[in-house]
């Protein structure tokens, strides 16, 4: 199931990335995150796409409101909400 996979992958890249907040990992697995999911998603099916996209934003939201990433994700903020309005709208 997609919650199933949603549910761990966040919680392990928010988990690795806290072993060196900041550090050239953080910074690699932000950019990373970004790049992944700012594509649109390919299928309006959910059960039939791996929709990469919604995992590396729910990577995103996990990083965001982990406490002890605060500090190092400050800086993120402005491109998250950009990401995050991009992704409010429907071409359907």
């Amino acid at each position: 199931m997609i919650t199933r996979r949603s549910a761990g992958i966040p919680s392990l890249i928010s988990g690795i990335v806290s072993a060196e907040p900041g550090g050239r990992l953080f910074r690699k697995a932000m950019g990373d995150l970004f790049v992944e999911a700012s594509p649109d998603a390919e299928s309006s099916n959910i059960q039939e796409s791996r929709l990469p996209q919604v995992h590396a934003l729910n990577c995103l939201k996990e990083i965001f409101t982990t406490t002890k990433l605060g500090q190092s994700s400050e800086s993120y903020i402005g491109q998250g909400l950009d990401l995050a309005a991009s992704k409010l709208g429907s071409k359907k």
